[in-house]
């Protein structure tokens, strides 16, 4: 199943990267599907899958066959057609692991056609603003358009900006290439520019709050095991003493601690002067 790991290794390299584009993640979506897909319906590859396993165990002096009917391996045995187990169909050792294989396929496959399907009902409207496809921009994609992104005034001007800069955004060699141009003629066309700008930060809002939980949750966990006694001991004491804490004033306090960085500066004394 290497073809399978790397394949899905691939895919989650790009969805986690710093810089992601949401139009080129569907086409590398698609075409995984498409790989997964077609490794499902390859049984010569999946055979050829047991065939280099058994080649790896050759040389330990390894059989395979007597592995696959050690006591040790809990089956169990098919009742959809007979409640009998002891005529339930005995599956071969190549008929069950090429029934595993399909399985976790068409796990895979199911998992990022759903989460596909999500983003075309979504996104299809702006799947049409990449480089290679911007030319079959229709007028319907640039009402959704309207209806979607804020702050736009006119579907109509808005499809005649795209035509203005079709020729333009076609040269681009990626979505990457378009930035240079919207920051060079974005103020001449600021409908355009408003939709791409809302295509190229959606991802980072969707995104961006999980990645800075997980970065805060590693500074906790950083955090608690460079603990020292020292501030370990005011914490437990803070526990174990709340009932006195409610009486104090953290103004109070805040102003004290003011006071004792003689480095410190006050905020309302530098913006005095």
């Amino acid at each position: 199943m290497v073809n399978v790991t790397r394949t899905t290794n691939s895919l989650t390299i790009h969805l986690q990267a710093t810089e992601l584009d949401i139009l080129s993640s569907l086409e590398v979506i698609t075409n995984a599907n498409k790989l997964i897909q077609k490794m499902r319906n390859d049984d010569e590859a999946l055979k050829n899958i047991l065939l280099v396993a058994e080649a790896v165990v050759e040389p330990f002096n390894i059989d395979v066959d007597q592995e696959f009917n050690r006591p040790y391996r809990v089956r169990q045995r098919s009742r959809r057609i007979d409640e009998n187990p002891s005529t339930a169909v005995q599956l071969t050792r190549e008929a069950f692991y090429l029934k595993l294989f399909r399985q976790i396929l068409d796990h895979l496959y199911t998992a990022y056609n759903d989460y596909l399907q999500v983003l075309n009902g979504k996104l299809l409207c702006f799947h049409n603003l990449t480089p290679n496809r911007i030319q079959q921009l229709t007028v319907d994609d640039c009402k959704i358009m309207y209806k979607i992104v804020p702050g736009l005034s006119s579907e109509e001007l808005l499809f005649t900006e795209f035509e203005l800069l079709r020729d333009s955004i076609e040269q681009c060699e990626n979505m990457n290439n378009v930035v240079p141009l919207l920051q060079k003629f974005g103020h001449l066309y600021p409908r355009v520019a408003r939709v791409y700008n809302f295509l190229f930060t959606l991802p980072i809002t969707t995104a961006t709050n999980e990645r800075c939980f997980n970065k805060l949750k590693f500074i906790k966990n950083k955090l608690r095991t460079t603990l020292k006694n020292e501030k370990l001991e005011f914490l437990i004491m803070c526990c174990t003493e709340n009932d006195l804490l409610d009486y104090l004033d953290l103004e109070t306090l805040a102003n004290e601690w003011a006071q004792m960085k003689d480095r410190r500066v006050k905020i309302s004394q530098a913006f005095n002067k």
